[in-house]
Parts: structure tokens; sequence; C-alpha cells
């Protein structure tokens, strides 16, 4: 049974607004797409391409932290979380300056704000800008008999999108970033 392709999200919005880079958690260590060009947001595997413990305290080290303090300074951070246990992490292991506060297990399923359209915003994003890419190649004369050769001669876990097949982990990232990148979540659709 062949495997499919598995991302695993973190987002994370200021009280202002501002959007911390995505973060993408997948099975594979290096997938072969990542030859084809940079990553454009942070990437790290996970055997079953989940958070866990480990993988929150590099997200809040590597991640948050350091675009945290790009964009507001060397300030106190309280940041807010669901009570996934990956979340429940020892103040020893956060910097100084930040608390965790956790959200009432009674309300996370009603006011988490991931939840709150968010998204259903941005699935309906991505699928847009997928299906728009693949009109685009499809939509020419002879595109389709075009993208299936070329399709034809890349190497395994390059087949993406820019040769009309499914999209692989880098054609994903792209597509999440683009979407992430909007100025609101409103154009998310647009």
């Amino acid at each position: 049974m062949k495997d499919k392709t598995r991302l695993m999200l973190m987002v994370c919005t200021s009280a202002t607004g501002r959007k911390c880079p995505l973060t993408a958690i997948g099975k594979a260590e290096k997938p072969a797409c990542f030859s084809l060009g940079s990553l454009p947001f942070p990437y790290r595997h996970q055997s079953n391409v989940w958070f866990d413990r480990d993988t929150f305290k590099w997200w809040i080290r590597d991640v948050f932290w350091s675009w945290n303090h790009g964009v507001h300074g060397l300030v106190p951070v309280c940041l807010i979380v669901d009570n996934c246990s990956a979340h429940k992490v020892n103040a020893g292991a956060l910097p100084q300056d930040l608390v965790l506060k956790f959200l009432s297990p009674i309300v996370t399923s009603k006011r988490q704000p991931a939840d709150m359209g968010i998204i259903a915003s941005f699935k309906v994003g991505y699928k847009f800008r997928m299906l728009s890419m693949l009109l685009s190649i499809f939509d020419k004369e002879g595109g389709y008999k075009t993208a299936r050769l070329q399709r034809a001669r890349q190497k395994r876990g390059c087949k993406g999108l820019a040769y009309g097949g499914k999209p692989h982990v880098l054609d994903a990232m792209d597509l999440l970033h683009n979407v992430w990148s909007c100025a609101s979540m409103l154009e998310l659709k647009a």
C-alpha cells in the first residue's frame, strides 16, 4: 500500500493579527522534492507526523521565539494553547519570558481560534490555488499531454503540480505558504 503524503501544521498568530511562520511536520526526514527548491517555512520530521513534546519545544525555541523577538522585541510573552498533551512542557524548558496559558478543557472545542473558520478557510484557499495551478496547465492546447510526458521523466517524489501530478510535500508547503501570506484571513478564498 502506498503511503500518502501528510503534513501537520502549526499555526499561530499574535493578538495584533501578525502571523507566526507556519511550521510543518512530515514523516520523511528529507523528501526527494526538497531538492527542487528552498523551503518556504520550517519543516521537521516525526515518525507519526504529529506534534509531540520535543517537537513543541523545538517549535517554541527555533520558530516562535525568534519570530516573536523579530516582530515584538524582547518583551514578556503569554502563549495561549489548547490542552494537547504535547503542550504540557516543564517551565524550565521554556524561555524565561514566556508563560504558557492553557484554555480550559471545557471550552477548547467551542472557542479555539483556529477552529473558528480559519481552518476551513485555509483548506478552501489551498484547494483553490491547487486547482487553479492545474487548470493553468491543462487549459493550454496540448497541456495535458505535455505535462504527462514531463511527469514521466521526473524522479519519484518529484512528480508534482508543475507536471499535472498530485502535490508533493514542497508543492503543498508552497501553496500553504501562499495562503498563509495573505494580508488577512478574508483573502484566503481569493
